[in-house]
């Protein structure tokens, strides 16, 4: 059987692609999302959709059999449980109703999962685990999506376990490093995820954003949000350093060090040095460097922790879609 597998990354503005074999990234692409095609995190349209990854893996021949979904925080629905010990068709019968103050509608219309952050043992009288909730729409949009293209869904998962599973697989980098803050610099939203080892301690989510910096272009420079988009992506006329632009760079810096404070006030035995760089915005120097000069700890780009079989210029923009791939078995 083969132990290729198609990872996938739906954000806003764009949709990111990776094909891994045994760990490893053999091919990527990215496509622009059209217009109207994501709505408050929700696929308004599955036959176009389907439609634009069919295209995307023709072009590309990124084909398997296998494929994995990352989800965003504004879809699943997190929590971490504490619960007494308790068979598992009991734990799955009972964990619907741990969400229950937290979901709008009906449980039905749920999926849920879960996973053990810590083995329990004949003595614990409690367990740790990190539950989720996904909308059942989603799974079924996904599911169609996914056979239309000629594979089949094995895992939909959150931001946090697909960042989990690339610690886990650090080798090295978990005897190095103690805790990880992955900083997910994207259009939408900045996202802080933290880690103590493989343990999810806290995601914060922040405002301000790519599309913050693109709306100040547009009103500028007078220019469309597309055009915008590819100006500060690809520093035309050194927009990256327009005055109004450093601003933004620091109002994200401030927010981010509040988020960090407020984090070690809550984790008094934090010994947290490093924070490594995803998403759109870590190709932005600029902003970079403000975030390492205000946050006074050692910046990476996130790319240093994907295996790849090929060079990718960007590859900061895969490492969600690179880390669902991994931390399961294929059947």
């Amino acid at each position: 059987m083969s132990s290729k597998i198609i990872g996938l990354d739906i954000g806003s503005s764009t949709i990111k692609m990776v094909l891994c074999k045994n760990g490893v990234i053999t091919a990527c692409t990215t496509m622009p999302m059209p217009d109207g095609m994501l709505v408050e995190d929700h696929i308004t349209n599955v036959e176009r959709m389907g439609d634009l990854l069919r295209a995307a893996i023709r072009s590309t021949n990124m084909k398997a059999r296998k494929m994995a979904l990352v989800v965003s925080n504004e879809v699943c629905f997190l929590r971490e449980l504490s619960l007494p010990r308790m068979t598992v068709p009991l734990l799955e019968k009972n964990l619907p109703y741990e969400f229950s103050s937290y979901i709008e509608g009906d449980l039905k219309d749920y999926v849920f999962d879960y996973q053990v952050v810590q083995n329990v043992t004949m003595e614990d009288e409690n367990m740790s685990l990190m539950a989720a909730a996904l909308p059942a729409e989603l799974v079924e949009q996904m599911q169609a999506i996914a056979r239309g293209t000629g594979s089949r869904l094995v895992r939909i998962a959150p931001n946090e376990s697909a960042f989990q599973a690339i610690i886990r697989q650090g080798g090295a980098l978990t005897e190095q490093h103690k805790e990880f803050c992955f900083l997910n610099l994207g259009y939408h939203a900045t996202r802080m995820f933290m880690f103590q080892g493989d343990c999810h301690k806290a995601t914060r989510v922040l405002d301000n954003s790519l599309w913050v910096l693109e709306a100040s272009l547009m009103q500028e420079l007078g220019l469309e949000r597309a055009d915008a988009h590819r100006f500060l992506l690809e520093n035309r006329d050194d927009c990256q350093n327009r005055e109004s632009c450093l601003n933004i760079y620091r109002d994200i810096a401030v927010e981010l060090m509040r988020a960090l404070n407020f984090y070690r006030f809550s984790n008094p035995d934090s010994v947290l040095e490093d924070v490594w760089l995803c998403g759109g915005g870590a190709a932005i120097q600029p902003l970079r460097e403000i975030i390492n000069e205000t946050l006074g700890i050692t910046i990476h780009r996130a790319d240093e922790l994907i295996r790849a079989s090929v060079e990718i210029p960007d590859a900061f923009n895969y490492v969600q879609a690179y880390g669902v791939t991994m931390d399961f078995k294929l059947k």
